[in-house]
């Protein structure tokens, strides 16, 4: 679980483990888990977004979406969709998708914006303004969408090959929400402060323009939900493994 959650590989805490003498599980009951815990992720992250859905009901809300991929330029095969509450600054939804689902890197972006925006109205919730940068698929998209039946995820599908491009789309999934998890439970730390009530600041080079900037430090994060997720993830363990 640990691995999954801390989002690290197999083969990095296997090495771990060897170099310190320590016993470590096969790739088979490594991988038997990771199909257990994925859905469980899956499951809490849910409740998660539906509890910040149900707090912006009702409101006329302004939704920001943003796409990034998992590879610059045409070779990119996946891409998440993030949709965050402009007034709460809440991640209240994401999609994440292969090019394979609708033909090509270059319409990931308007398949995953059109799938999400779907899921949004077709829960109920009232959006009254997209913020977007200025992709021309999305205002293409926003000028001729009369917005669908909601796309619904298919159901009874078999577990896949561990290693498949399909499982590894599963694991891309899985990591999405859980950093969405982490974003929305730190999104309102404060800024740190010395003993003498200061602001603690620090440097950081921009790979963008190249030049040092500085940066107001944050408090150290909680994972105050984490207790409660691994909780419920070993409670789905239990059941499904436990003949008693």
């Amino acid at each position: 679980m640990a691995t999954l959650v801390s989002g690290l590989t197999v083969e990095s805490v296997h090495l771990f483990c060897k170099s310190l003498n320590l016993a470590f599980s096969s790739k088979a009951n490594f991988f038997g888990y990771q199909r257990l815990y994925g859905q469980g992720i899956q499951n809490f992250f849910q409740a998660h977004t539906d509890k910040l859905k149900r707090g912006i009901e009702g409101k006329q809300n302004v939704i920001l979406v943003d796409t990034r991929y998992d590879s610059p330029g045409f070779c990119a095969s996946k891409a998440t969709t993030i949709f965050m509450d402009l007034d709460t600054k809440n991640i209240v939804h994401i999609e994440v998708g292969h090019k394979n689902e609708c033909g090509g890197s270059a319409k990931l972006e308007g398949f995953l914006f059109e799938k999400g925006l779907d899921h949004l109205i077709g829960m109920g919730l009232q959006v009254k303004e997209i913020v977007t940068d200025a992709s021309r698929t999305l205002i293409s998209i926003l000028g001729a969408c009369d917005h669908p039946n909601p796309v619904t995820p298919p159901r009874g599908c078999e577990w896949l090959e561990e290693s498949s491009p399909s499982y590894q789309c599963l694991r891309y999934t899985s990591r999405n929400q859980l950093a969405v998890l982490d974003y929305n439970h730190h999104n309102d730390r404060k800024h740190k402060e010395n003993s003498l009530g200061d602001l603690i600041l620090s440097t950081q080079c921009s790979r963008k323009t190249k030049e040092w900037v500085a940066y107001k430090e944050l408090e150290e994060k909680e994972y105050s939900y984490l207790p409660s997720m691994f909780v419920y993830l070993y409670t789905m363990l239990i059941k499904k493994y436990n003949p008693f």
